[in-house]
């Protein structure tokens, strides 16, 4: 269950861990969840893990869902600008837990937390730190030919 591992051998989970990043990518938030996917407006539970939120050198940001039985990773979709648009955050319906629910490019995933204190982290992180649109650069105004032209 989610409580078994979420309180469960931190060396099982750091070696998950191992497995599945590369040394290349740093972590921004992780945490023990029960990873879902929305089909025909219900939630279908695809197993209980570590979600991982990660950067890689360039900076393209990713949430990764690794599987606790087997490693398996069950998620790993970039997070696209103004993710946090499409980013909700509610309680479960008996309040224990939070549950946020976000949209990829091609499905919408939701998460339950195992620590709400967890949850509370991804959910103050993800307006400040996921990806925004880039500012375009100033149009250079093309220089004028003529008598007046001193400068």
């Amino acid at each position: 269950t989610m409580e078994r591992a979420a309180g469960g051998n931190d060396a099982h989970l750091d070696v998950l861990l191992g497995r599945a990043m590369q040394p290349s990518e740093q972590t921004i938030a992780k945490a023990m969840a029960k990873l879902f996917r929305a089909e025909e407006g219900s939630w279908v539970a695809l197993g209980v893990g570590i979600l991982v939120w990660l950067a890689d050198l360039d900076g393209i940001q990713y949430f990764r869902f690794i599987r606790e039985l087997d490693g398996a990773i069950l998620l790993n979709e970039e997070l696209h600008e103004n993710f946090e648009q499409g980013y909700t955050t509610t309680s479960t319906s008996h309040g224990t837990h939070k549950f946020h629910a976000m949209e990829f490019g091609q499905f919408i995933a939701g998460v339950c937390f195992a620590d709400v204190s967890e949850a509370e982290k991804f959910a103050q992180k993800v307006p400040i730190m996921s990806p925004k649109p880039q500012k375009a650069a100033p149009a250079k105004q093309p220089k004028r030919a003529g008598v007046f032209n001193i400068f």
